[in-house]
């Protein structure tokens, strides 16, 4: 019976393990299609790593999964509440930050497992620019921000590059 058990448990963790990893990006609408929740949440605390010594106040998990604590500010799609929830994702969230999560909400978390389900859109987030648009649209509009964040993120790193390479010239 043990043996059964044991057999029975490693194939739910093999099959979980390839859906996880069998999920690869295809395109933002089928992102769109396929996610049961999409939400703009906010992070309510940063999770922090485990280390000796430390309480942290996220758990991860053995599958690196880490579980934080999300304020769900705005419902997209699906038919979850606002207001303060778990994200678990491979994704470390930051306190104070807006993200555009794709998500399935399940045992109490919106699981939202592989990097690019989670999009960070900045810390100073309306959503009164979402109202009247489509779903479509406001997806759209929110990648628009956050590649334009991405955008002044690399001018800034390569200005510090090149002052950095600076001092190997001579």
């Amino acid at each position: 019976m043990k043996k059964n058990l044991l057999i029975i448990g490693i194939l739910v963790t093999t099959c979980t393990a390839f859906a996880i990893l069998s999920d690869n990006f295809k395109t933002w609408e089928h992102m769109t299609e396929y996610s049961a929740d999409i939400v703009i949440a906010r992070c309510v605390q940063t999770p922090e790593i485990s280390t000796p010594g430390n309480t942290p106040n996220l758990v991860v998990r053995t599958d690196d999964v880490i579980e934080s604590n999300a304020e769900i500010i705005t419902v997209l799609k699906g038919k979850t509440k606002l207001g303060l929830s778990r994200l678990a994702s491979w994704y470390s969230t930051h306190q104070g930050e807006y993200y555009l999560v794709f998500a399935n909400y399940r045992d109490g978390f919106y699981q939202a497992i592989e990097n690019y389900r989670v999009i960070p859109i900045g810390t100073q987030f309306s959503t009164n620019d979402l109202t009247g648009k489509t779903l479509d649209n406001q997806i759209r509009m929110l990648l628009k921000l956050r590649l334009d964040n991405l955008n002044k993120q690399i001018r800034e790193e390569q200005a510090e590059k090149k002052r950095l390479e600076e001092a190997f010239k001579k």
